[in-house]
């Protein structure tokens, strides 16, 4: 017996109710799929609908060859390599004379279009609306037979009257929800997709059988300099820079997007990984001529990953995660640009499997609690202590925070681990205050990231109030983790107001480097800061005893706590005392000790 011939079809999802994607029963209805259907059945051919789904990825389809018709094609559309429309519907509008029927590409077998035309041909105008009709409203169609027959006519006219001003309806509907869904999915500043529209764009073209076409390259910026110089303001005039530079060197062939950290990715139809290469390069030469009143890009602030999307697997995020360590991985060799694959991958792999099994490592407590102990700085006497995360992981052994904060952070995955340790630390002090040993002050890590998410308040007070303890013992310390605009800035300062209103205490980590500069200062309410290491082991030079000494009555004029990190000389102990710092916290106290001994130890202070 010969096999029938496989029929490829692209659909169209909200062509309602001529043809959708019915999520319920998982593929295409509508009045032309059952057309379709009724045309193959007998003659030798075999529907397969492509990539059923949600999204239109008919351009894509037809433009790769993928597909052999290209359905629910309304007058007006153009398809790359396809026929015009073999129009099935027609429709009077006050736009005039709509058709929607059918395109088939060049990839058509032979004597297809004939058929399907002539079949078309020979349905009468009743079947043509019954097939609406059944389309529109299957459970509400009257039952066939001699009673039912005028009620069917009389409906069925009726549809011929409305189907016009219906589709009419459905062509301004989609085009407001298609605006919407482009809003939804663009970076508002720059103009190019954000990752909610890549992710979207970039799995609706790569597909198994083209995504050896493809390379995404990444372009990643080192912005604290341009930040600590200019201000958070330039940071958004960069990107639109760096947008706009884009936009000129595009042939047509890529997909382009701004990515959570502020790094530029480009998916690109490209012959080779030198070619992409190369179309980067140019990109980034022009990238580099970026200047602003203070500062200007330096070339070790930018740098280019290009992975191969033949080499290894092509799932979104994984393509972005290796293209984004490429750049970096650049960066920190001092060169420009790195393609991906063979021993170079090494430590990406393994960092890509670290995040692979974030979740599950979450779900099954391999996240334990240590601390490291803070100290009064008159008297030595412990009064609380920092919760710290290690990653007990089960093949590669108990991992220090320098083997996946980093990466968390880099990866936009720190949230989740942020609040998991929140919770790890309500317990760890409502545990010590049923001891009833007196006040010992818990602070846990926050992410800028984590502290500018609308959400923030709401997830805190949920765990938070799960706990018996006395609030003002719990301190949040912000981290030097990564740049947040202007927007997320507000948002962040309006969660901290909100915080400290529940009773928790605010604290400012790593102040003096990076991005905690005396701006977040003058922008955030704190009631703490801690001094970055960098700046306790300067404290033996004039320069850097005079910054420290700053810094301290800054914050104690502002009313704030100051707490000194990274403290591992006596001669330091000595300097800090003299600048009146108040707490002291490093390897000259207190290791990082796992929780358990810690409460035994704070349980004991009597």
């Amino acid at each position: 017996m010969q096999d029938n011939i496989l029929i490829y079809v692209a659909g169209n999802p909200g062509l309602y109710p001529l043809e959708y994607y019915d999520s319920e029963a998982g593929g295409y209805a509508g009045a032309i799929p059952e057309l379709l259907r009724a045309f193959a059945s007998g003659r030798g051919y075999e529907l397969v609908y492509y990539e059923p789904g949600p999204e239109d990825n008919r351009a894509h389809l037809a433009e790769n060859m993928q597909v052999d018709i290209i359905s629910g094609a309304v007058s007006g559309e153009d398809f790359e390599n396809s026929s015009g429309i073999l129009p099935l519907f027609t429709a009077e509008t006050e736009e005039g004379t709509v058709e929607y029927g059918l395109a088939l590409t060049s990839a058509a077998p032979d004597g297809l279009y004939e058929e399907l035309a002539a079949y078309a041909a020979g349905r009468s105008q009743s079947a043509v609306t019954g097939e609406i009709l059944a389309a529109a409203a299957p459970s509400e169609r009257p039952e066939a037979g001699p009673s039912a027959l005028p009620a069917l006519i009389a409906l069925a006219l009726a549809a011929a009257v409305a189907i016009a001003a219906l589709l009419a309806a459905l062509r301004r509907s989609r085009a407001r929800a298609r605006a919407a869904e482009r809003e939804l999915e663009t970076d508002s500043n720059s103009g190019l997709l954000n990752s909610r529209g890549f992710e979207r764009a970039f799995n609706a073209t790569v597909n198994d059988s083209n995504h050896v076409l493809y390379h995404m390259v990444c372009f990643h910026f080192e912005l604290g300099h341009i930040e600590r110089v200019s201000g958070p303001g330039e940071i958004l005039r960069f990107q639109r820079f760096m947008a706009d530079v884009l936009r000129r060197h595009a042939s047509g062939n890529e997909l382009m997007a701004v990515g959570i950290n502020g790094d530029f990715f480009s998916l690109c139809r490209t012959s080779s990984a030198a070619e992409a290469r190369d179309w980067a390069l140019g990109a980034l030469k022009d990238m580099k001529t970026y200047t602003c009143a203070g500062a200007s890009l330096r070339d070790s602030d930018a740098s280019v990953g290009i992975f191969p999307l033949s080499a290894r697997e092509h799932d979104y995020s994984s393509v972005l995660f290796h293209a984004r360590q490429c750049a970096m991985s650049a960066a920190w060799e001092g060169h420009s640009w790195r393609i991906c694959g063979g021993d170079n991958c090494r430590a990406c792999d393994d960092e890509h499997e670290l995040l692979s099994d974030l979740e599950h490592a979450l779900e099954f407590g391999e996240f334990q609690l240590h601390m490291q102990f803070f100290v009064s700085a008159k008297d030595f006497s412990i009064t609380g202590g920092e919760a710290l995360s290690r990653w007990q992981h089960p093949k590669k052994g108990l991992l220090g925070p320098d083997r996946f904060i980093p990466l968390l952070e880099r990866e936009g995955r720190i949230e989740r681990l942020d609040f998991y340790n929140l919770d790890r630390a309500c317990a760890f002090l409502q545990q010590l205050y049923a001891e009833k040993k007196g006040e010992f002050f818990l602070s846990c890590n926050f992410s800028r990231r984590s502290f500018a998410q609308p959400q923030l308040l709401e997830r805190c007070r949920e765990i938070i109030c799960r706990y018996d303890f006395p609030r003002h013992e719990l301190i949040m310390e912000i981290t030097e983790s990564g740049y947040i605009n202007p927007a997320e800035a507000g948002q962040m300062r309006a969660n901290i107001l909100a915080v400290r209103s529940l009773g928790v205490q605010v604290m400012l980590d790593d102040f003096g480097m990076g991005y905690a500069t005396f701006h977040d200062l003058q922008e955030f309410p704190m009631d703490g800061l801690k001094l970055d290491k960098s700046l306790v082991d300067t404290i033996d030079t004039e320069q850097g005893k005079v910054i420290v000494d700053g810094i301290v009555r800054t914050g104690h004029k502002l009313g704030l706590v100051v707490l000194a990190e990274g403290v591992e000389e006596e001669w330091q102990v000595d300097a800090l005392k003299a600048l009146n710092c108040d707490l002291l916290q490093g390897y000259l106290f207190s290791l990082p000790i796992p929780a358990s001994e810690a409460l035994r130890r704070v349980a004991g202070l009597g």
